[in-house]
């Protein structure tokens, strides 16, 4: 169950064009003993009391990540050698509403949404990724740089207070040791 935990384990590989790791907890995964392939699980819960069909479902604005998500472990256990079934399941539970009363009890629809997974967009967003953060390091150098300069200017300023002092000392000092030079003559 570790590979279910995105956290403490999950399931994982390093993108070998770009060197980003990609990285997910999967809810589950089935195997179809007819094609021996893997059949990604993703587990929904809700509460609405529209029913849940398929067309409705994966149209919705407010789902179009799952099915990223979805897109995402295939492309992943693809990369890490599996052999898996573009076709995947979201199993949503969906908590009844009821106007009558809730008698501290909910009954739950369970609906078996089929998807047939989009892994054709990833390489790109990898390869997209992989150039903002490049960006992001280059603006992030250039800062540093700046405040490097900026600290060596400030160091420098100082120094040059620090010898401007020390030259006002050393003539301080000069002229007393020339005038007790001449007090003992």
């Amino acid at each position: 169950d570790k590979w279910r935990n995105s956290l403490s384990g999950g399931i994982s590989y390093q993108d070998e064009n770009t060197n980003l790791i990609l990285h997910g907890g999967i809810d589950d995964v089935w195997f179809n003993l007819d094609t021996k392939e893997l059949v990604v699980t993703d587990y929904k819960a809700q509460s609405t009391s529209r029913e849940v069909d398929k067309e409705y479902y994966l149209a919705s604005q407010y789902h179009q990540g799952y099915k990223m998500q979805m897109d995402i472990y295939v492309h992943i256990l693809r990369k890490m050698g599996f052999t898996v079934s573009d076709t995947t399941y979201f199993m949503v539970c969906n908590g009844e509403k009821t106007p009558d009363r809730f008698d501290a009890k909910m009954d739950f629809t369970i609906t078996l949404v089929d998807y047939d997974a989009n892994t054709g967009w990833i390489e790109d967003k990898i390869k997209e990724m992989e150039d903002k953060i490049d960006s992001l390091i280059q603006m992030y150098k250039e800062q540093l740089d700046e405040l490097y300069k900026l600290k060596k200017n400030i160091v420098h300023k100082q120094q040059d207070k620090i010898n401007e002092e020390q030259k006002r000392t050393w003539s301080i000092l000069i002229s007393i040791t020339f005038l007790i030079k001449l007090n003992h003559q």
